[in-house]
């Protein structure tokens, strides 16, 4: 991930950022690399392990027996802040409690450009239904849709163009035994062009959704992103 757009905190803005993550409680996601190992959870807060500082996190229910198999190895954690960016470090497991379980602190903390990297292609099924203006009801087929927005097809005849606000947008995606709905309350219209087929792509930024619904979506996109790679891992 290192590769794509990045900005980089080192040095004293990484306890800064660190602190603050820790006194807003933000959720973030745990990962062991190359394996299927992850979940949600929170940071805790600072621990000293034998006067060294070390950074606490909240473990995962039934993940501490799994956590004791890569103890001083690498561990990844990933942060959505409230505007949709990606944040991600990596630090060493040192220690899995029950409750808890410590890290060495980070030297360095990846924040990531949004739309780089909330982006994918969306599954066979996956609709989008929106309201016009004069709360006129309409249903299209999504292309792909990350945290920041979302891009679908529709008729040349359908009335929308740049700058045209759509609300009421219920976004609906077929995911292995079940359907995901998440709700965002308003968004608008960024560009629409024609494609191949004779139909328009409409791409709309979303501007008003709640935090627990873009959390969610957060963690869905990158569980598709993973199951996507294993795909083609296959197709290889």
């Amino acid at each position: 991930m290192e590769g794509q757009d990045s900005e980089i905190i080192v040095g004293e803005k990484v306890l800064e950022t660190l602190r603050e993550w820790i006194d807003t409680r933000q959720i973030c996601r745990l990962k062991i690399p190359n394996t299927s190992h992850g979940g949600i959870t929170v940071l805790l807060g600072f621990r000293d392990k034998n006067g060294v500082p070390c950074l606490a996190i909240d473990n995962i229910p039934t993940f501490d027996k799994i956590l004791l198999h890569y103890l001083n190895q690498e561990i990844e954690i990933e942060f959505l802040e409230k505007k949709g960016i990606l944040c991600s470090f990596q630090t060493k497991l040192l220690e899995s409690q029950s409750k808890y379980v410590l890290t060495t602190l980070p030297e360095v903390i990846f924040r990531f450009q949004r739309r780089k990297y909330f982006r994918v292609n969306a599954r066979l099924g996956t609709k989008v239904i929106f309201q016009i203006k004069k709360g006129e009801s309409r249903s299209a087929n999504v292309k792909d849709y990350g945290v920041g927005g979302i891009a679908f097809f529709i008729d040349p005849t359908t009335e929308l163009k740049e700058g045209d606000i759509i609300t009421n947008i219920n976004l609906k995606i077929p995911f292995l035994d079940r359907r995901l709905n998440f709700y965002i309350s308003k968004g608008v219209v960024k560009r629409r062009e024609p494609e191949l087929s004779g139909k328009f792509i409409c791409a709309v930024e979303f501007l008003e959704m709640l935090e627990p619904t873009r959390e969610k979506l957060w963690y869905h996109i990158l569980e598709e992103q993973r199951l996507q790679i294993r795909r083609m891992k296959r197709i290889d």
